[in-house]
């Protein structure tokens, strides 16, 4: 494991990774049906999107909302911006996130910083999106406060991405019309 990549925002997560792979490669398939669906798969970019969600599914809900120590939102923000532009095979989950780490000094803090900001932004103004979210609603039988639980989870999922942002570059834009100069 190349120690030096896994400095982010002046935080040695070296061993923190290696808690967190141990943790996913040694995960009771039965508990986990995702890391065993990983290793079924043979199509490599099905496989590289089901590891990457595997990934995710270890460290994702540890920094939900205002859960989560700055380890957690960092290890996030890097598989989160990798997420965004890998189209590698499959190759292992250490692959995996070394290459994350390895593409996060690629383009530095602050553009992960900006890309995480700029996903909220993006799905704010995505017109599929919403289409879809209004569509759900009307033809929903939930009733409006199952609706409203509903997005008061979605909005720590937001959260999350800012606070990870935050972590990555504490002096960049947190709210919706900062991120739109």
């Amino acid at each position: 494991m190349n120690t030096g990549v896994y400095v982010v925002a002046g935080r040695d997560l070296r061993r923190f990774v290696a808690a967190r792979l141990d943790q996913v490669q040694t995960a009771d398939p039965t508990q986990h049906p995702i890391v065993s669906a990983v290793a079924e798969e043979t199509d490599p970019k099905e496989q590289a999107f089901l590891g990457g969600a595997a990934l995710m599914s270890f460290i994702g809900p540890r920094a939900w909302g205002e859960a989560g120590s700055d380890e957690e939102l960092l290890l996030f923000a890097v598989l989160a911006v990798y997420t965004m532009r890998d189209d590698e095979p499959w190759e292992g989950y250490e692959s995996r996130v070394q290459r994350a780490f390895e593409f996060m000094h690629e383009i530095g803090e602050v553009e992960a910083a900006r890309r995480l900001r700029q996903e909220i932004v993006d799905k704010d103004k995505d017109d599929e999106l919403q289409a879809i979210t209004n569509l759900l609603r009307g033809t929903s039988h939930k009733n409006p406060a199952e609706i409203a639980a509903h997005e008061q989870e979605m909005a720590k999922a937001t959260r999350r991405a800012l606070r990870a942002a935050a972590v990555l570059d504490p002096d960049g834009a947190t709210t919706f019309w900062e991120t739109l100069g």
